[in-house]
């Protein structure tokens, strides 16, 4: 690895390795995350990553991958999305010194009236996505901004963007279609899957660690802040979970996930207000609204451990997410004929051995066999011996599947990130 302003060995100077520099807009979240090629792709990991979390509001901070921390006051400003850009890009100039830049990438949720394909996103690529997405969400809009605010700044360097929908390409009409009249789906309304990303680096690690079984059924569960399931055969989308949204998709920390239709149009009744709707079955439901205490998974197994009312309804909120991605797992298998493999990836998939447990005991009837310290340790390959189905951990590193597309979509030479080739 080159950290800051290049390396130097006895003989001399050796030439800098251009970095890419990667930006995930949230609704309310900034990541970015600095790679170096390795071989001609991404190196696996990045050698930098940062992220301002809760923008806009008073508990607004940044962190990165070397422990710093701190503040960021953004609640009063006028434009909190700039000023967090501002505010994490400085750091990353900061780590970068004088190491040139190849292209900037950024994550997008849905293409519009475009392929999906990765993309160069220049002026005129920004102004057909948003107006394509007028009903895209909120991030969706933050990193179209957030493209603007780069190009204005930095002209010369290559921007590409990464679509979550692009993997799931390969997904049969019959999953695609909802059961509606055809105008619909003339109109854009279809099943899109999300996570793409996620999903498209496992499709590239998994044949590695594991060979010809990954090639097979394999049911993917990507667990964290949003949550999905994909099915894969010869390492291609098959299956989804989700329906035109991650909204639509399984209940989360603080979403609702997919809802009967009579009861959206119960709770449209009662919360007329479509803003107030929105925030009430992406921000205020799912684990959080469920047991009145957390969305925090981790809190939630000590709340349930102590006991009590509050124990009770944390035990509530697990067992129902429990039970929803079990279904999802178990409704996806059904479509590949069978199971061969199940990966979770994510952050409560990586880190929340206990739910891997109590989700992989469900599943026994599928041949699913956990090795309990195996997966307490939280190894790659959590099952037993003699398990018929093979049970992974992987991370979720959707950040180095936009580094590859960056690094195919733009010539070799490399850009400054001031501009200067």
């Amino acid at each position: 690895m080159i950290g800051p302003g290049g390396a130097q060995d006895d003989a001399g100077l050796l030439p800098e390795r251009e970095a890419l520099l990667l930006l995930n807009a949230g609704s309310a979240s900034l990541k970015c995350a600095i790679f170096e090629p390795d071989a001609g792709m991404p190196a696996q990991r990045p050698v930098w990553r940062g992220s301002v979390s809760a923008i806009g509001h008073p508990d607004c901070c940044w962190r990165d991958s070397e422990g710093n921390e701190a503040a960021v006051a953004s609640a009063g400003d006028p434009d909190p999305l700039l000023a967090a850009f501002s505010y994490l890009l400085a750091r990353a100039l900061a780590w970068l010194g004088d190491q040139p830049v190849r292209a900037i990438g950024h994550r997008l949720l849905q293409a519009g009236q475009a392929t999906g394909e990765p993309m160069l996103l220049d002026e005129a690529a920004c102004a057909a996505l948003a107006r394509d997405g007028a009903g895209a969400p909120a991030s969706q809009q933050a990193a179209l901004r957030l493209a603007g605010l780069v190009a204005a700044r930095w002209p010369g360097v290559p921007q590409v963007a990464s679509f979550d929908t692009w993997f799931h390409r390969t997904l049969p009409l019959s999953e695609r279609m909802l059961p509606l009249p055809q105008r619909f789906w003339q109109a854009g309304l279809r099943r899109n899957g999300c996570h793409g990303l996620s999903y498209d680096y496992l499709a590239s690690v998994l044949p590695r660690h594991f060979g010809q079984r990954a090639r097979g059924r394999v049911v993917a569960a990507h667990l964290g802040h949003s949550a999905s399931v994909c099915g894969l055969r010869r390492l291609r989308s098959s299956a989804v979970s989700d329906g035109l949204s991650g909204m639509d998709g399984l209940m989360t920390g603080t979403g609702a996930g997919l809802l009967p239709p009579t009861a959206v149009r119960r709770l449209a009744e009662m919360v007329p207000d479509a803003a107030r709707l929105d925030a009430l079955l992406d921000e205020q439901s799912g684990l959080l609204g469920v047991s009145g205490a957390s969305a925090d998974p981790a809190l939630l197994l000590r709340h349930e451990a102590a006991g009590g009312p509050a124990g009770m309804a944390a035990n509530a909120a697990l067992a129902l997410y429990v039970r929803q991605v079990v279904r999802e797992i178990g409704a996806v298998a059904a479509l590949l004929g069978g199971l061969d493999m199940l990966v979770f990836t994510g952050g409560v998939g990586e880190h929340q051995p206990v739910l891997r447990q109590r989700i992989c005991a469900a599943l026994a009837w599928l041949g699913v066999q956990c090795d309990s310290q195996r997966n307490e340790r939280g190894a790659g390959c959590i099952s037993s011996t003699d398990s018929r189905v093979i049970v992974a951990v992987e991370p979720a590193r959707e950040e180095w599947t936009m580094a590859r597309d960056c690094m195919l979509l733009t010539a070799p030479a490399a850009m400054a990130l001031d501009g200067r080739a």
